[in-house]
């Protein structure tokens, strides 16, 4: 309370001596006193950047003391912790509204000398390079790049040197990317961007080979926002790069959300209507790659035998809502179209998982894709494994999968499916009602009947009638044996609407 007391004192009553008192800390207090150090820029900050306008506006404090404090700290500072604060700070305040050629062109100065060729300190390199990636969406790009060849081949001559670590070579991969964002002419980008973005890809490709998640998780991330931003940019090199970021997909030690978001990197390609749509479509590799991927995230899916099989649990899965976002951006006829082939080799898999892919990702699509009716041309061939899997499959989960895809299809590709398919689904459905071993698999037998039902003809469901109702009436007159559960009320929930649905029919 009294260390507040007497900081707010000196404020209000010293303001600038007590500022220059903590610049002139930073500059000369020894490097062992890290905590203090780090402690006293804390406090500058706090000062010059506590209300809307800035107190280093107010007075005469963006001076020469502020930016050569700063500076000589960006050239001496050991500790990293404090340098990350020192570039936070300069971010801070360099915004659109200060020109930086004009009221600090030492900064500049300091961030070219830094990469240029001459440069003698990998930690300076690394330090100009990060305060550029950190800049460029804060000031205008053109202020920044006073040359525009001089700071491309700075870029490249850091991806091509042979001694430069990894770390510098992430800080530029990151710069690239900020720089094909924000640079207005599109004649550069035609000019330097084919050779950016190869660099890019051979940066994250030695990414994958060290293992380093947090990198490539940034690098991709920058990737994402230009396939948002400006997809045409990626143009030159389209297919070699996508490609090689849904390589990331099959790093065996990679995090799972790291996987994530190289696929999050093609959804927000396919997005975008124009550019990134058309690329996608016109390119023979990259779709039927985009859905091995996917079939590898989903037959990979951790087997959690409690909620695993909710429908809800499926749907919040990183991996089955980049699915839903790709199925809605493409459309049906797209994927079908590139899947058959796919889906025969995971649908005849002897390991579950595979099986278990290939019909949760038809559910999938038939459920989210923007056209459903697309579906009708590819789904003929399909339509029968997944039937035969609610009767024949060994595993729960996947008997399970094939019914939440027949709820799908029952759903949305109404009634031609209920038409040509009723004699051999309605068997596999009733059958699958009396799986008293797998409660979720019965759960989702009566779901799957409620929506098949509920589009079909009297005709056609006249035949299956009594069989029908008499399980119905057997589940219903049973309901003590199943005690007060969730599984309980579904299937009461579900036979009162499938009776009500049946009524309406006949």
């Amino acid at each position: 309370m009294n260390a507040r007391k007497l900081l707010n004192y000196l404020k209000k009553n010293y303001l600038t001596s007590f500022c220059l008192c903590l610049v002139s800390y930073l500059k000369f207090c020894a490097t062992e006193f890290v905590n203090c150090k780090e402690y006293a820029f804390d406090i500058l900050c706090q000062i010059l950047t506590e209300n809307e306008r800035g107190l280093w506006q107010e007075t005469s404090f963006m001076n020469k003391e502020l930016k050569s404090a700063l500076l000589d700290c960006l050239n001496t500072e050991r500790s990293i912790k404090i340098l990350h604060k020192i570039l936070d700070f300069v971010v801070t305040i360099a915004t659109k509204e200060v020109r930086l050629g004009n009221e600090w062109p030492e900064l500049l100065e300091f961030v070219y000398e830094s990469i240029g060729s001459d440069s003698d300190s990998e930690d300076r390199l690394e330090c100009a390079i990060s305060l550029l990636y950190k800049l460029i969406p804060q000031c205008a790009v053109e202020d920044l790049v006073i040359s525009i060849d001089s700071f491309y081949d700075s870029l490249v001559d850091i991806f091509d040197s042979e001694e430069m670590s990894l770390e510098v070579q992430v800080q530029a991969a990151l710069a690239s990317n900020r720089f094909l964002c924000y640079w207005t002419n599109r004649s550069d980008h035609d000019r330097y961007s084919t050779v950016l973005l190869v660099e890019i890809v051979l940066t994250i490709s030695t990414l994958i080979e060290h293992r380093s998640d947090k990198d490539i998780q940034a690098v991709v991330n920058e990737l994402t926002v230009l396939a948002k931003e400006k997809p045409w940019s990626l143009s030159s090199q389209f297919d070699y790069l996508v490609q090689s970021v849904l390589r990331i997909v099959d790093g065996i030690e990679l995090q799972d959300r790291t996987k994530i978001i190289a696929l999050e990197f093609v959804v927000a390609l396919s997005e975008k209507r124009v550019e990134g749509r058309r690329m996608l479509r016109r390119s023979h590799y990259i779709i039927p790659k985009l859905l091995e991927k996917i079939l590898f995230l989903l037959a990979n899916l951790e087997d959690e035998p409690e909620s695993g099989t909710a429908e809800t649990d499926i749907q919040n899965l990183p991996v089955v809502r980049c699915l839903a976002r790709i199925a809605a951006a493409l459309g049906g006829e797209v994927l079908v179209n590139n899947f058959p082939k796919l889906f025969a080799i995971h649908f005849g898999a002897e390991d579950w998982q595979s099986r278990h892919a290939a019909v949760l990702f038809l559910g999938i699509v038939a459920e989210k894709c923007s056209k459903p009716k697309e579906l009708k041309h590819g789904w003929n061939q399909m339509a029968g494994r997944i039937i035969r899997s609610v009767k024949e499959d060994i595993h729960p989960h996947v008997r399970w999968a094939a019914l939440y895809t027949i709820k799908q299809l029952s759903k949305h590709l109404k009634p031609e499916f209920q038409d040509n398919y009723h004699e051999k689904v309605m068997p596999a459905l009733t059958k699958a009602m009396d799986d008293f071993n797998n409660p979720r698999v019965q759960v989702q037998a009566y779901l799957a009947l409620f929506d098949f039902t509920w589009n079909c003809s009297s005709s056609t469901l006249k035949p299956h009638l009594k069989e029908i109702v008499n399980k119905l009436l057997k589940q219903l007159t049973e309901s003590k044996s199943y005690g007060p559960g969730r599984n309980f009320k579904t299937i009461v929930s579900s036979s009162s609407f499938i009776t009500g649905s049946l009524c309406r029919v006949l």
